[in-house]
């Protein structure tokens, strides 16, 4: 096993490399199991089929496993490999420490924020602009009564969520 890491889009991305001979070339599947973890629930982690050729196994093949650190959890994985006939590999364990959280970039989110509010305001401001050029009298008024309706949103809003929350729990 060769383990590497990097930092990928802001997560710290564990590489785990298996590497493995089989005679016949027939190995099919490795199996993962959760052998320990800082969660108090079981994280639900499968093995899969493998595609690997014959030549390759025979020859020394690698099966790549990566592991994102989205969340702070210890974990450990017990792997195996199997192929047709049933034979099984020694069990070898995979390690993964997530202590920190991940890092998130706000600037990111500001600037797509930003980038999509500011036409946006600049529409409405330009539609209400056309709107009410020629009648002053009333940009007040509907002035007034939009921001009573966005107002008015605020808390109704808020009181569906908590029905609609309170009804789930």
């Amino acid at each position: 096993m060769v383990e590497r890491q990097e930092a990928r889009e802001g997560f710290l991305v564990y590489y785990r490399d298996l590497y493995f001979t089989d005679s016949d070339g027939d190995a099919d599947s490795i199996s993962l199991e959760e052998t320990s973890s800082s969660l108090s629930y079981p994280y639900g982690i499968l093995g899969g089929e493998l595609d690997v050729p014959a030549q390759e196994q025979k020859a020394g093949a690698m099966i790549p496993i990566h592991w994102t650190c989205n969340q702070k959890i210890n974990i450990v994985l017990e792997s195996r490999i199997s192929d047709r006939l049933g034979n099984v590999s020694e069990p070898v364990n995979l390690a993964f420490s997530c202590t920190t959280p991940p890092a998130v970039d706000i600037r990111s989110f500001l600037i797509n924020v930003l980038s999509m509010a500011i036409p946006i305001a600049l529409i409405l401001v330009l539609g209400f602009w056309l709107l009410f050029r020629k009648a002053p009298a009333e940009r007040l008024p509907v002035l007034r009564s939009t921001l009573l309706l966005f107002c008015l949103l605020l808390p109704l809003r808020f009181i569906h969520l908590v029905l609609h929350e309170g009804g789930h729990a």
